[in-house]
């Protein structure tokens, strides 16, 4: 019973650690004035593109504003959590969230990055880091 717990503790810590490093990382990237560091260096939003500042708009009270920031905002909270306490929750609970959270994601993105102009979500290949090296280095 106690190497149950033992492991229990040590899969949370670790799982507290990744989310804790995350948090961190973008953090980090936001105070030095690049924001998303995906963004930056491919020219490609992540999927998850607008959270930041959709949960800055829903701190505010401006729910509308953060619908069109990431109008899935509200799967945040839920997808730290589901990794936070993975041990606690069932496997086929745990499971079936994932097959409809990812393709969810995936389908809000392509739908927001082909489909709707907007000044938030857009490709830019010769502004990301990758792009400006290609063109440094074959023009």
């Amino acid at each position: 019973m106690k190497s149950k717990v033992k492991n229990f503790c040590s899969s949370q810590k670790k799982n507290i650690q990744v989310v804790l490093a995350i948090i961190l990382f973008y953090t980090f990237f936001h105070i030095i004035g690049i924001g998303c560091p995906i963004l930056f260096v491919t020219g490609i939003p992540c999927l998850a593109c607008g959270m930041t500042r959709a949960w800055g708009a829903v701190l505010q009270f401006h729910f509308q504003d953060a619908i069109s920031y990431h109008p899935l905002f509200f799967l945040g909270p839920l997808i730290v959590s589901a990794i936070l306490f993975e041990n606690r929750i069932a496997p086929k609970i745990r499971r079936c969230f994932w097959l409809i959270t990812i393709p969810l994601l995936f389908a809000v993105y392509f739908y927001r990055l082909f489909y709707i102009t907007s000044d938030l979500i857009y490709i830019d290949l010769k502004n990301g880091m990758i792009g400006k090296l290609y063109m440094l280095i074959f023009y």
